[in-house]
């Protein structure tokens, strides 16, 4: 498996852009390539993909319910998931629930929980995102 940049719904990520501070010569000349992506990413989920009805499809669901159209900060790492900073806050301080995303996330199982458009596929139970580099998220998204 390779790496592979995100696309952000302002900018348009790491190809159109340089977020790594590359200086000529190090690659993408200032203009962008292929690793280029900003870590710190603002995802906003608004699609939830149930393919197998399972225990962990259940956990998705209500995770999702929670969470959907917040606007939660994270990071990317180059493989199609992103690690989003859930809290029981987030969760609505449903308690139970935080310790079995927890518990989802320690053990990565089914697999990554949160992925763009390009990450998900027919195989897994996921929580399919937009994606915004923090710096180019602004809460005005939200109103348009």
């Amino acid at each position: 498996m390779g790496y592979f940049p995100y696309e952000c719904m302002e900018c348009g990520g790491a190809y159109e852009r340089c977020a790594r501070g590359c200086e000529p010569g190090e690659g993408c000349d200032g203009d962008g390539s292929q690793f280029c992506w900003e870590d710190e990413v603002i995802c906003i989920p608004v699609t939830l993909q149930v393919q197998k009805k399972t225990y962990s499809s259940t956990i998705i669901t209500q995770i999702f319910e929670k969470i959907k159209d917040k606007p939660l900060s994270g990071t990317y790492n180059g493989t199609g998931d992103f690690q989003l900073k859930i809290t029981k806050e987030t969760l609505d301080n449903d308690e139970t629930l935080f310790k079995e995303f927890q518990e989802m996330e320690d053990n990565k199982w089914p697999s990554s929980i949160f992925v763009d458009e390009d990450g998900a596929n027919d195989l897994y139970n996921c929580i399919i995102v937009n994606v915004w580099c923090k710096s180019c998220y602004s809460v005005d998204e939200e109103d348009e």
